[in-house]
C-alpha cells in the first residue's frame, strides 16, 4: 500500500512538472505601493515584472529547473523617483536565471537559488543612486553571480555554497554625494572563484573563504582611504590584491597549506598586513610610492 501512494504521487509529480511547461507571465504597474507576486512551478517558464514609481514590492517564486525571472524596477525620470522598492527572485532547481534591475536610492534586492548551474544578476543605479541594498544565496555548484552598484553607500553582500561557483562583484562612486561602499562575499566549498573590483573613495571589499583551491581577486582604484580583507581557510587558496591611490589598507589571512598571497598597491601611507599560518606559503608585495608600510607573519608547519 505503501509503495503504491509512493508509486501514485510520485507519478502525480512528475506529470505535474511535465504539464507546466513554458508558461510566461508578465506583469506591468505603475504608481506607487504596489504589490506583485508570482508564482511558477514546473521547467521553461518565464516571469517578468516592470514596475514603475516608488515604494513597490515584487516576489517572483519558481520552483523546477531551465526557469527566468526578470524583475525591472524604474523611476518615473522625475524627482525622487525609483525609490524604496524591493525586489525578490526564489529559484529551486537546476540551470535557472535570475535577473534584477533597478534605479534610484534605498531599494532593496534579493535572490535565492538552490541548484546547480544557475546565474543570478544584479544591477542597481541607473544614474544618480545611494544606499541601496544586494542580497544573494546560492547553494549548490557550478553557480555564478554577478552584483553592480552604482554610485555611492550601497551594500553588496554574496553567500556561496558549493564547489566551483563565482561571483564578480561591482560598485563604482559618482562626483556627487559621500563616497564610500561596501561589498562582502562568503564562500563555503572548493574551486570557488570570487572578484571584488570597487571605483571610488572610502570603499569596503572583504572576502571569507572556506575549503580548498579557491581564488579571490581584489581591485580598488580611482580613489584614497580603501580597505580590502581577505580570509581563507584551506590549502591551495589563492589571494590578489590591487590598490591604487593614498591611504589604502590590505590585510590577508591564510590557514592552510600551499597558499599564496600577492599585494600590488601603488601611492602613499598606504598598508599592507599579511599572516599565513601553515607550510609552503608563498607572499608578494609590491609597493609604490612614500611612506608605505609592509608586515609579513609566516609560522607554522614545524
Amino acid at each position: 500500500m505503501k509503495k503504491t501512494f509512493l508509486f501514485l504521487c510520485t507519478f502525480s509529480l512528475l506529470a505535474f512538472f511535465a504539464s507546466a511547461q513554458k508558461n510566461t507571465s508578465l506583469v506591468q504597474s505603475t504608481g506607487n505601493g504596489n504589490t506583485v507576486t508570482v508564482d511558477q512551478a514546473g521547467l521553461e517558464n518565464s516571469t517578468d515584472v516592470e514596475q514603475v514609481g516608488t515604494a513597490n514590492t515584487a516576489d517572483s517564486d519558481q520552483y523546477g529547473g531551465e526557469n527566468t525571472s526578470t524583475i525591472d524596477q524604474m523611476g518615473d525620470n522625475g524627482a525622487g523617483s525609483g525609490i524604496d522598492n524591493f525586489a525578490q527572485n526564489w529559484q529551486d532547481g537546476n540551470k535557472n536565471q535570475s535577473g534584477q534591475t533597478q534605479n534610484g536610492d534605498r531599494n532593496w534586492q534579493e535572490s535565492f537559488q538552490d541548484g546547480n548551474r544557475n546565474k543570478n544578476t544584479q544591477n542597481q543605479g541607473v544614474g544618480y543612486a545611494e544606499d541601496n541594498y544586494q542580497h544573494n544565496t546560492q547553494i549548490g555548484n557550478r553557480n555564478k553571480n554577478v552584483q553592480d552598484q552604482r554610485f555611492d553607500q550601497n551594500y553588496q553582500y554574496n553567500y556561496q555554497e558549493g564547489n566551483r561557483n563565482s561571483t564578480d562583484q561591482f560598485t563604482r562612486s559618482g562626483p556627487n554625494g559621500p563616497p564610500g561602499s561596501s561589498a562582502s562575499n562568503v564562500t563555503i566549498g572548493n574551486r570557488n572563484k570570487t572578484k571584488q573590483w570597487q571605483d571610488g573613495e572610502n570603499d569596503i571589499a572583504d572576502t571569507y573563504q572556506v575549503g580548498n583551491e579557491n581564488d579571490s581577486d581584489m581591485r580598488q582604484e580611482g580613489g584614497d582611504g580603501n580597505m580590502a580583507y581577505d580570509v581563507q581557510m584551506g590549502d591551495l587558496n589563492v589571494a590578489k590584491t590591487h590598490q591604487d591611490g593614498n591611504a589604502n589598507q590590505s590585510y590577508n589571512y591564510q590557514d592552510g597549506n600551499n597558499h599564496s598571497i600577492d599585494t600590488y598597491q601603488s601611492g602613499d601611507s598606504n598598508i599592507t598586513t599579511v599572516n599565513q599560518y601553515g607550510a609552503e606559503h608563498n607572499s608578494n608585495t609590491n609597493q609604490i610610492g612614500n611612506g608605505n608600510s609592509n608586515t609579513v607573519n609566516q609560522s607554522g608547519g614545524f
